[in-house]
């Protein structure tokens, strides 16, 4: 429960805030949000709310005066890239059937240079696909 609560705050602190996204990426907040991930694989609003906030992270941290988000900017990101690829994929496939889960955890992967097959979204009963 902690967990989670820490993550929902933490994609509200940072949601369109590019100077709490800064703060964020400096402190090393990435690795916690994988290591919470980790810690707790199999609750779907840890799941969404950590692959939100790593995607938000991604996708909506330009600024004027730079076109790059901060999030492709990170000198460290190699040392942790495939902790989050493997948090992500297990999100996806955990929840598979989460559209918000598979649809930003896809768009993650592919521009965090994943290689490999990724879970697609399933309907309720259907069985994961790849």
């Amino acid at each position: 429960d902690v967990g989670n609560w820490a993550l929902w705050c933490t994609f509200h602190f940072c949601y369109e805030h590019v100077a709490n996204k800064r703060e964020l990426i400096e402190l090393g907040g990435i690795p916690r949000i994988i290591r919470i991930m980790e810690n707790v694989p199999d609750v779907l609003d840890v799941a969404r709310h950590g692959v939100a906030i790593l995607f938000d992270l991604m996708i909506a941290t330009s600024t004027a005066s730079s076109k790059q988000p901060l999030f492709k900017n990170i000198a460290y990101i190699g040392t942790f890239l495939e902790d989050m690829h493997k948090v992500v994929l297990h999100a996806m496939n955990q929840f598979a059937d989460t559209t918000d889960i598979v649809l930003m955890g896809r768009q993650l992967l592919k521009d965090t240079g994943f290689r490999g097959p990724m879970p697609v979204l399933r309907q309720q009963g259907q069985l994961p696909m790849f």
